[in-house]
């Protein structure tokens, strides 16, 4: 290739009549080239899409979620590959054109059209059926209520007797007429107070025995199961044996979903039922463990088990994994929220009274099945495929999702059978990367808890007593004020002679174990440095969060470097 040089071979790659020449050429000059590699894995799979789609938009015969589609592929294509297919100018219009027009309104309609067609052969016996069921129910409701009225009306008539009669008996008290009447009177009034009771009791349990028998929540729940499963491209099987590889969790972790009653089988189970309900729409999942009650998901393959982790809860995670896999369900997400809501986007609490969301946290306001469904992020992630998802874990669930939201229901169906070229393609071609990810994780993990293990043999006893005490260890303390750490080291004398305490970094949130290993680092740091220098209280602050990210901090946890005693500083 040197002999060659860089124009000589770009003219070679423009002289290449198709794409696979064009792999060919590079594969032979630069073996290890990564566009090779990506071609072979990744971008040869998305051109033909590619251009299959600029043929249907060219014939006018494209969805607005095809139209989505393509602007992902062309946006991921390799841009010698994009350049080449925009090479036809017939092409390169219809890209632009396509390119220049904002299609979400329009996509969120197509999306929920593709749910509302895949579900069309069931809705409308659902739907007959939930209305007769609603129906039924507000029938009934309003015979209740008029007989809890006509119970009040007479409970009120014998209590305006009742007061006559103890009128009566204030100006007759010798008289035992009138106490006897009155007595009659609040048994009689306890026997409708009584009645009323069971009334309600007895329609209590009509409305059980309606949803019972006229449901069929189990019915509904199998129709929509079986039509996911059906025209997912993922079978049963390779959905079991994608959960078994592509799951990573450590030891510690598991015994904690054991702990709290879910089980790391049965998450499994719950996760290969989800990456085959959305088609594939997943990649390897590195789950972690957080102390908050509150679980969350982070970029593609991140999920934190919060104390309370359930069925629920993953699914509700895993669904804004799939809103970071696939794009067009971001723009109808999106789209879903600003074209219901009735106004700016207000505090959650507000929203939900008594709730305990932070007051930073604002969402747009509508009739949502929930408010936290219109949740505003700043990168515009969004909570409607979580907060739809998670309804299709149990018949009752999805019934009342259903009957509640039909539009977000269609959405949900639409979002989950959409089939994606550079979704299944990115799945395939993150697959490994993911991988080596996860065990880097694992690794960094590791780093971390030696350093740690390293740092806590090194605090006496004697540093742990001394160090929170206002005369503190060897001129060092540490002075905490609610959840702010101080930590201060005696300057040299003042004019007067006096000590001086000089503030050398401050801590927010620790918990005693780890203010005693700040103690320790920035002690350190001040005697000695890190390999004699001092550093940042940046750096200090990634030792304590992350020490893999320090190489000082790595070599400690190889044996490298060796950590002095405190007595030694």
């Amino acid at each position: 290739m040197a002999s060659w040089g860089k124009e000589k071979l770009r003219e070679a790659v423009d002289d290449c009549k198709t794409f696979d020449e064009v792999v060919d050429l590079i594969n032979f000059f630069c073996p290890g080239h990564d566009l090779t590699k990506k071609a072979v894995k990744f971008h040869a799979a998305l051109k033909d899409e590619a251009v299959a789609l600029l043929e249907k938009a060219k014939s006018g015969d494209i969805r607005y979620m095809e139209r989505y589609e393509l602007l992902s592929l062309m946006q991921n294509l390799d841009p010698d590959i994009k350049y080449r297919i925009l090479g036809d100018d017939e092409y390169n219009d219809i890209y632009n054109s396509i390119k220049s027009n904002s299609y979400t309104k329009y996509l969120l309609e197509d999306v929920q059209k593709y749910g509302e067609e895949l579900v069309s052969s069931k809705s409308k016996i659902w739907y007959k059926k939930l209305d007769l069921i609603e129906e039924t129910k507000r029938q009934i409701r309003s015979e209740r209520d008029k007989e809890i009225d006509d119970f009040t009306a007479k409970r009120l008539e014998l209590e305006d007797k009742m007061k006559e009669m103890e009128g009566k008996i204030r100006e007759n008290p010798s008289s035992d007429e009138y106490s006897y009447e009155r007595l009659r009177l609040a048994e009689e009034r306890r026997d409708i107070i009584q009645k009323s009771y069971e009334v309600q009791a007895e329609y209590s349990n009509i409305f059980e025995e309606i949803d019972v028998l006229l449901a069929n929540y189990r019915d509904l729940y199998d129709d929509v199961i079986d039509i996911l499963n059906n025209q997912s491209p993922i079978s049963k099987e390779m959905s079991e044996k994608w959960a078994s590889e592509n799951v990573y969790i450590d030891k510690n972790d598991k015994n904690k979903l054991n702990k709290i009653g879910y089980g790391y089988d049965n998450m499994l189970n719950d996760i290969a039922e989800f990456y085959r309900l959305v088609g594939g729409k997943i990649g390897p999942i590195n789950f972690i463990g957080t102390r908050s009650s509150r679980a969350y998901a982070r970029g593609k393959n991140t999920i934190a088990i919060s104390r309370y982790f359930n069925k629920r809860t993953l699914f509700h995670e895993l669904g804004h994994i799939v809103e970071h896999f696939d794009k067009n369900a971001y723009y109808a997400n999106n789209a879903f929220i600003k074209t219901r809501a009735t106004g700016e986007p207000k505090s959650l609490k507000s929203l939900i009274p008594f709730s305990r969301y932070q007051s930073n946290e604002k969402a747009y306001p509508d009739d949502f099945i929930d408010p936290y469904v219109g949740k505003v992020y700043p990168d515009e992630s969004t909570e409607v495929l979580s907060m739809g998802i998670q309804n299709f874990i149990d018949p009752i669930r999805l019934t009342n999702f259903i009957k509640e939201d039909r539009k977000h229901f269609e959405l949900i169906m639409g979002l989950c059978c959409k089939k994606s070229a550079l979704v299944n393609a990115t799945i395939k071609n993150t697959e490994d990367t993911t991988k080596t990810k996860i065990e880097s994780e694992k690794k960094n993990k590791e780093i971390n808890k030696k350093f740690f293990k390293l740092i806590d043999s090194k605090i006496t006893q004697e540093f742990t007593e001394q160090i929170f005490t206002r005369e503190g260890y060897n001129r060092f303390r540490v002075v905490r004020t609610g959840r702010i750490c101080e930590y201060q080291t005696k300057a040299e004398y003042d004019d007067d002679d006096n000590w001086m305490w000089r503030n050398v970094y401050v801590s927010l949130g620790f918990t005693k174990k780890q203010q005693l290993r700040a103690a320790y680092l920035i002690y350190l740091n001040e005697k000695q440095g890190f390999n004699g220098r001092q550093v940042s209280k940046d750096c200090i602050t990634r030792m304590l969060i992350a020490p893999y990210t320090v190489f000082w901090a790595a070599d400690v946890a190889s044996g490298a470097v060796k950590l002095p005693e405190v007595s030694e500083l």
